[in-house]
């Protein structure tokens, strides 16, 4: 009981210094902003800090992101009119 007790405070610990890490990185760019343009910009940068090219490389990588995406489509979807008819107009 111990053990898992002390793993489960390690992985605490762990997920915590990681939440840290992407604060830090966050606080030393300048202007990072997730709006607009340069809003998706900033986030090609945090995937490239991570190692990857661009956005499709890190989706295509991780699908626990594409199905954050879906799921922020899913809940948004009832307020855009438009959003609606584009997925009527391609069923």
């Amino acid at each position: 009981m111990a053990k898992k007790k002390l793993s489960a405070l390690k992985q605490l610990a762990d997920s915590l210094a990681a939440e840290e890490l992407v604060d830090d990185y966050i606080r030393s760019q300048p202007r990072y902003h997730l709006e607009g343009e340069s809003g998706v910009a900033c986030l090609e940068n945090l995937f490239q800090a991570l190692g990857y090219d661009d956005l499709t490389s890190f989706l295509a990588d991780n699908p626990g992101a594409q199905e954050a995406l879906e799921q922020f489509v899913r809940e948004n979807l009832p307020g855009c009119k438009e959003w609606q008819e584009g997925l009527r107009e391609n069923i």
